[in-house]
């Protein structure tokens, strides 16, 4: 390794950068969502009378804010758990790698030396 970092292929795209990429693109949409359906809610409610499909659909809203919350969102940040820890282990692998790839060239550098200075004192 040398000091060199090993740089990622042009336009490829990391499994954290893909995660995070994805987490901030599914928050805008919630976000977008809850207000959409917040206005909506607003409009159901601004009636005298609720009939009972806006009562359903005022019940069908809350039903996808609390699915959201309670399963989408803590399924997708499992996801990202196991994802940082694949990252976190790659990350572990690598160094361990060159750490290995050091000890093994700097081992048969000395090893060779050795061997110079065998040939030198049987000459």
């Amino acid at each position: 390794m040398d000091g060199k970092k090993v740089e990622d292929y042009p336009g490829h795209e990391s499994s954290k950068e893909f995660i995070h990429r994805k987490f901030e693109d599914r928050m805008v949409e919630f976000a977008k969502k809850i207000a959409e359906n917040k206005k909506h809610a607003k409009e159901l409610t601004a009636k005298k009378n609720l009939s009972k499909e806006d009562v359903k659909e005022l019940d069908w809203m809350m039903d996808w804010i609390t699915r959201e919350v309670a399963s989408n969102i803590p399924f997708f940040a499992k996801c990202f758990r196991e994802t940082m820890d694949k990252v976190v282990l790659d990350a572990k692998t690598e160094v361990d790698n060159a750490i290995l790839h050091k000890i093994t060239t700097l081992g048969l550098n000395a090893l060779h030396e050795q061997n110079k200075l065998l040939t030198d004192n049987n000459e």
